[in-house]
């Protein structure tokens, strides 16, 4: 009897898969305020997504994003949201492709650096003006600016900046 149970449970996966999602519709409103229970939550869902990429898990993805009530957010987290996901597109992109848009890019007028090669950012805020002490790029660390640059557009997708800037610095650490 076990075995035909075991069976039975093994064969409805997608009974399974729509009774988790009924428990989460339940639960998910209850501990709307808890953000930490959210997050461990839905990092875990998209952990799970992750482990098995295809291009339904892109289908998915895009339209659970579509789906969210973006008017609900105010301004702030609707330009910050924005700006992470065209930096992660950006990430996503094949280097085959970047390389590619970069050369184009690199060919067409720009109104300056850090723009996503996806698409055009809107125009920023004003920033607050730092002091130079703050923003003053260390060369006594890093090199040359432009060697920097050049570093970084040579970068290999599995090389983070870190491991990059350690590199440079003799592996420093990051320590000054």
């Amino acid at each position: 009897m076990a075995g035909k149970q075991l069976g039975e449970t093994l064969a409805r996966p997608g009974d399974r898969c729509m009774s988790a999602v009924r428990e989460l519709e339940t639960v998910l409103p209850m501990v709307a305020r808890n953000s930490m229970l959210r997050y461990e939550a839905f990092t875990r869902l998209f952990a799970l997504l992750g482990s098995m990429p295809d291009s339904d898990t892109i289908e998915i993805i895009q339209t659970g994003l579509g789906g969210l009530e973006w008017e609900q957010l105010s301004e702030e987290d609707r330009v910050r949201f924005a700006e992470h996901l065209r930096h992660l597109a950006d990430q996503v992109l094949p280097v085959s492709v970047r390389t590619e848009l970069v050369s184009v890019a690199s060919q067409t007028p720009s109104s300056g650096a850090g723009e996503s090669l996806i698409t055009p950012e809107p125009a920023a805020k004003p920033e607050p003006v730092l002091p130079a002490a703050e923003i003053a790029y260390d060369s006594g660390r890093f090199g040359d600016q432009s060697r920097l640059v050049e570093a970084l557009k040579e970068q290999p997708e599995d090389v983070s900046v870190d491991q990059l800037l350690n590199t440079m610095t003799g592996g420093s650490g990051g320590q000054h």
